[in-house]
């Protein structure tokens, strides 16, 4: 309060009633604005204790998450965790407590000049100017940065078009100089591509195993009797719930059989003590059946074409050739760079990753091979090709190009893969453990399992032990009968604050139940299956590298220097790299199992048909209609008291307005009587009385 809060205090003390009706004003209005600062920044309508540093951190990470403010807010309490809490250091956090108090009212009051003078000096136009043309030195440098990528690109493919211009030359020597120049019209019909050579990059997928029969159903204790009414066939042990003087709307949960109770959550769960510190009075005309109830939201840019003289010469099907031609248009590489980055396994990491993904799709065929050598062996140069057909004739003299480009795009995105599983298997993990120790859960439950057995007593779903999660939703289809927009869940929120409010809590404890609802257990097997094969794939790639005849060898010497080629090296070493690695995360996806089949058993569901996106999809939307309908019952009570203020305002103020109406009236009286001589009558009358006594006496 800017050093306020001493000053009233001693305002205060003068007793002057027209003083404590300002200040009492000025304490409301101060925490009305305090509520709604909290509030706003926040971003719920739940008003934050600023005495309270959890509710505080909470709130600072929510505002300052994936913001630039964020490693800085880090820093700072990295830093401040290396203070040490003992009496030696108390003048330090006095110290940044008023070093920060004076920041931000600089920061937030510039303009106001009326503010105590500073204790700690610190020119905060100077500090700013400075933090600002750091800011802009860090854009220049980056600006920079970015200017030189694009000019050593622009180099690249300067030194690419001059490579092409002498191809053009030599080949217009040798046109010249042909003897069957006449018979240049190559046929140029294309070759469909074998289906074969667009085959996507990724290893086929292992096919889901089949899910086993569903266990048998529950063996019913009821039977029909010869009038169609149902009828015990033997005992059962009725709970003790109290009988309400009304029909009550009931609430369509699905119930579990006790003989399935044992083992789950519910079996230590006694809702019958909770009925007492109830009230039915009330949950009965909230929900009695009596009531009408009333019923309820890249453009792809464009390519570079190089043009085409009449002299090039291509047997790509057109579509195919086009669409490989823009590929190396936005690699931006020529052609012996390529072969040399595939020769050496993207030594240099030249190659991107969706690059590789898109060379996969225009593996050259042994059709397409054997025609475009035809055609470099007739006019003795390649320089005749079009821009696809020359790549294809470059990358045909890679001894195992295709094996080699799988494997670079296997090396290139398994770390990537490897840790997208990893962070879900721990997601699932983590919620599995959340769930099943989370206390306020089992509160919450206590709670809808004893309103559900009061609503729904002497009914078919009454007398329930245990409900599924599946119930949970069906909760706010029980309309309350006081108020249409009202439902069950509302009136649950409003016990639980009442009784215990610490329930309400529940988000913090399962936090990372919607991350586990976003992954289902078949995704995550046939994405290790899919890692599993990439690696038998690389493996069997170094053994028949390994193993390879001398014919290949021969051919591959004559080619280039064979010191150039990285393949074993490479793979050898990513094998070896990531071998423990994939063991781990199998170690750590039967860990996941064992913990989620532990959690979905605590609470009746059948292990091996639930997956996690399904079972903890169901506590994510329950959880996140359970803060909708918090944030509403705060909504409309901070409306009632914002009300209730405002009048009490309205009302101080009128109150005021009249009294100073009053005293303005009064003293217009007084004025009037002094100069009419009216407020001197008694004394002028006692005056006259007293002179002609007087008079007559003499």
């Amino acid at each position: 309060m800017l050093g306020l809060h001493n000053i009233l205090e001693q305002l205060r003390a003068t007793s002057s009633t027209v003083l404590d009706d300002h200040f009492d004003l000025f304490e409301m209005i101060r925490q009305e604005d305090e509520q709604h600062f909290t509030r706003s920044d926040s971003g719920t309508s739940t008003p934050i204790d600023v005495e309270n540093p959890t509710d505080m951190i909470d709130i600072l990470m929510e505002r300052l998450n994936n913001t630039i403010a964020m490693p800085h807010f880090i820093s700072i309490l990295q830093h401040l965790m290396l203070l040490s809490s003992d009496h030696k250091n108390i003048n330090i956090w006095r110290l940044l407590d008023i070093v920060l108090q004076q920041l931000v009212l600089h920061v937030k009051m510039d303009v106001c000049t009326d503010i105590q003078e500073p204790i700690v000096s610190i020119d905060m136009n100077n500090v700013l100017s400075r933090l600002h043309t750091q800011n802009e030195y860090d854009n220049l440098e980056r600006i920079y940065n970015e200017l030189e990528e694009e000019l050593r690109k622009e180099r690249m493919h300067v030194i690419e078009l001059q490579n092409r211009l002498a191809d053009y030359d030599l080949r217009s020597i040798y046109s010249r100089t042909s003897a069957d120049s006449t018979d240049s019209t190559f046929p140029s019909d294309p070759c469909q591509s074998s289906s074969s050579s667009t085959s996507s990059s990724v290893p086929p997928i292992c096919p889901p195993s089949q899910l086993p029969p569903p266990p048998p159903p529950p063996s019913s204790l009821l039977q029909l009797s010869i009038n169609g009414d149902r009828v015990l066939t033997e005992t059962i042990d009725m709970k003790k719930i109290p009988k309400s003087r009304i029909q009550l709307k009931t609430l369509n949960w699905i119930i579990i059989p006790k003989e399935r109770i044992i083992g789950t959550i519910w079996e230590n769960i006694d809702e019958e003590k909770l009925y007492q510190q109830l009230d039915l009075e009330d949950i009965t005309q909230n929900f009695s059946l009596n009531k009408v109830s009333i019923d309820e939201t890249e453009s792809i840019n464009e390519t570079l074409r190089r043009q085409r003289t009449e002299t090039f010469i291509s047997i790509i099907e057109p579509r195919r050739a086009q669409n490989c031609t823009i590929m190396l248009s936005k690699l931006r590489l020529s052609n012996k760079q390529i072969k040399h980055a595939i020769l050496s396994m993207d030594q240099y990491g030249e190659l991107p990753r969706d690059m590789i993904e898109q060379m996969l799709k225009f593996l050259p065929t042994k059709e397409e091979i054997s025609k475009v050598c035809e055609i470099v062996n007739k006019y003795k140069t390649p320089g005749v090709l079009s821009v696809a057909d020359r790549f294809f004739y470059e990358i045909s003299n890679i001894p195992r190009y295709e094996e080699r480009l799988r494997c670079l795009h296997i090396i290139s995105t398994y770390h990537e893969r490897i840790d997208d599983v990893t962070n879900t298997i721990k997601t699932v993990t983590n919620a599995s453990i959340a769930v099943t120790n989370s206390k306020r859960l089992r509160q919450l439950l206590r709670m809808i399992l004893a309103l559900g057995n009061f609503l729904n007593n002497g009914k078919r779903n009454g007398n329930a032990y245990g409900f599924t999660l599946a119930s949970l939703r069906l909760l706010i289809d029980v309309r309350n009968s006081l108020r249409s927009d009202r439902n069950l869940l509302h009136y649950i929120v409003e016990q639980i604050e009442n009784k215990k409010s610490d329930v309400l809590r529940l988000k913090r404890d399962l936090e990372s139940v919607y991350q586990a609802a976003r992954h289902s257990r078949k995704e995550i097997e046939q994405e290790l299956c899919a890692l599993r094969k990439s690696i038998t794939v690389v493996t069997e790639a170094l053994n028949g590298n390994e193993t390879g005849n001398d014919d290949d060898d021969d051919a591959w010497n004559n080619e280039c220097d064979r010191n150039v080629d990285r393949f074993s090296e490479v793979l050898k070493n990513f094998l070896n790299s990531i071998e423990n690695n994939f063991a781990q995360v199998e170690r750590q996806y039967g860990d996941m199992n064992t913990k989620f089949r532990v959690c979905v058993r605590l609470f009746a569901e059948e292990p091996r048909t639930t997956s996690p996106d399904d079972f903890f999809g169901v506590i994510s939307k329950f959880l996140t209609a359970l803060i909708e309908c918090h944030q509403q019952i705060w909504e409309e009570r901070e409306n009632l008291e914002r009300l209730k203020k405002q009048t009490l305002a309205r009302s101080i103020l009128s109150k005021k307005s009249r009294q100073r109406d009053n005293r303005r009236h009064d003293f217009d009286q007084l004025v009037t009587a002094l100069q009419s001589g009216e407020i001197f009558s008694d004394e002028l009358t006692r005056l006259r009385t007293s002179f002609r006594s007087r008079k007559k006496l003499s």
